[in-house]
């Protein structure tokens, strides 16, 4: 079984993803894929052609936080570097998918996406749907905290992902990340049970 987490920036997708993972699934991060997709010799050229050369460090290695700047001013500028990345990214995020499957066709696979709704339809990559959601305060503090980018840069990339309420809309499942840690295992536990409850293959 495949199960897609998502929800906005700085939600605490990733932090359930983990508990899952410590409760046996293999968790797929599209951030790591992601990051294998932009090492990919044509990719790289495409960014350094769309966005120039300045997201290029003096190694001449992808200098993301800059990539980003210019990724997120803007819907145009981020639907090109999607327009880029998603190809490759999609290619390796099946790849890993099926071949975790393959290898153990009863363990759960976890793909841990922000992207998930933009990208398409989510039931190409995942059989249940996980939203994860948050107060919009703690989740711009958690990114300015965990990405040490500022809060005019948070919002940039908010803007750029669908609003939480059309990705509620398609969840099968929520988890509410309101509270402390100890809260969040707890509903993150109870989801992961009714999962398994509901769909026991």
């Amino acid at each position: 079984m495949r199960v897609g987490v998502t929800g906005g920036i700085g939600a605490g997708k990733s932090l359930v993803a983990k508990i899952f993972e410590k409760n046996g699934a293999y968790v797929v991060e599209a951030d790591r894929v992601g990051r294998d997709a932009v090492v990919d010799e044509a990719v790289r050229g495409d960014l350094v052609e769309a966005f120039g050369s300045v997201i290029l460090d003096a190694e001449g290695e992808l200098d993301r936080r800059e990539l980003g700047r210019r990724a997120f001013a803007g819907k145009s500028a981020n639907e090109k570097l999607n327009s880029i990345v998603w190809p490759r990214l999609a290619e390796l995020l099946r790849e890993e998918t099926r071949t975790s499957l393959k290898a153990d066709p009863s363990r759960t696979v976890v793909v841990d996406a922000a992207l998930l709704l933009e990208w398409g339809d989510p039931k190409d990559f995942c059989d249940v749907l996980v939203v994860v959601t948050a107060p919009e305060a703690s989740r711009i503090q958690r990114t300015v905290d965990r990405m040490g980018i500022t809060e005019t840069e948070v919002l940039e990339r908010m803007r750029s992902q669908l609003p939480e309420e059309k990705k509620l809309r398609a969840a099968d499942f929520v988890v509410v990340n309101d509270a402390g840690l100890d809260v969040l295992k707890f509903r993150a536990l109870d989801v992961w049970s009714r999962i398994h409850k509901t769909h026991p293959g």
